[in-house]
């Protein structure tokens, strides 16, 4: 059995809010109560489990930028010395540029482009949505990394998108028979390319134990009532490892749980309900016998 308590993850996921303003085809929604998080517990959660990271994405499910205090969130993360990835559909994007193109803190940006649907309730179209990302990301990119993110099987609407990214760039995305995840645009602007995947649903019948997960390995995300859960695709709160309001972060990752759950996986063996009917799972099956002796 492999011991956690002394291991730094690559990132800790907190959420945020789970308050999002569309409503995407490839996102479920979540059944658990609409919230912000309160900046008291936000910083409570970065105390708690400082030693164990220097990265935070802030981000399970909803759209980060409708948080009302979002500069004090990052104030937080900067006084800490913490670096962080803020994941966002991109339509709020223009009115919240000041807050966060400015902050050091912010290492990562990364943009949701297959968001985009033209019934949206901002009401903007393809070209007025790219105009505004494009702007943002050229002095954003000063200071973060900017991800765009999009599937490799784009929609009419993505495609447009692409277009008027490559007429501003003057440059040619390969979009087609790209074996590649990602196409640099730019320093520090690139795309990333992922295959659309499913969000694991409890009730789903189909399910299979094979598979491997970086859950409890290079990440952990906590929801905003503080629930800590092994996996970014939690997001009801399913896997319930403990809640950093009533216990320590060591005390959560170290439980008999937590543990079965990581030696499981390091042999490619899913044991959690909602983690068989994951299929996400299925992607890194291939990777386990590097990382099962770490």
């Amino acid at each position: 059995m492999i011991k956690i308590k002394n291991k730094k993850f690559k990132k800790i996921y907190i959420e945020i809010t789970n308050i999002c303003d569309l409503k995407c085809s490839f996102c479920n929604i979540d059944k658990r109560p609409k919230k912000h998080i309160e900046i008291s517990k936000f910083q409570k959660y970065i105390q708690k489990t400082s030693k164990y990271t220097d990265y935070y994405t802030l981000y399970v499910k909803g759209e980060p930028l409708l948080h009302p205090e979002l500069q004090k969130i990052l104030d937080i993360a900067k006084q800490n010395n913490k670096k962080i990835t803020l994941s966002t559909n991109g339509y709020n994007i223009q009115q919240k540029a000041k807050k966060i193109t400015d902050y050091t803190a912010i290492y990562r940006i990364n943009i949701s482009l297959h968001s985009y649907m033209q019934q949206n309730p901002y009401k903007i179209n393809s070209e007025q949505y790219t105009k505004q990302i494009i702007e943002f990301i050229e002095n954003a990119s000063k200071n973060s990394y900017i991800s765009l993110r999009i599937w490799r099987k784009q929609n009419q609407q993505t495609q447009q998108i692409l277009k008027y990214i490559e007429q501003y760039y003057k440059i040619q995305i390969p979009i087609k028979n790209n074996e590649r995840d990602y196409y640099k645009i730019k320093d520090k602007i690139y795309i990333n390319y992922d295959k659309e995947f499913q969000w694991p649903d409890i009730t789903e019948q189909q399910q299979t134990e094979k598979g491997f997960c970086y859950g409890l390995r290079d990440h952990v995300a906590i929801l905003n009532d503080g629930t800590v859960v092994p996996c970014c695709l939690d997001e009801n709160g399913i896997i319930n490892l403990g809640n950093l309001n009533e216990q320590e972060f060591s005390e959560i990752i170290n439980s008999k749980r937590s543990k079965a759950i990581y030696d499981n996986f390091s042999q490619n063996i899913a044991i959690e309900e909602l983690c068989k009917k994951c299929t996400y799972k299925n992607k890194f099956i291939k990777k386990q016998k590097i990382l099962a002796s770490k």
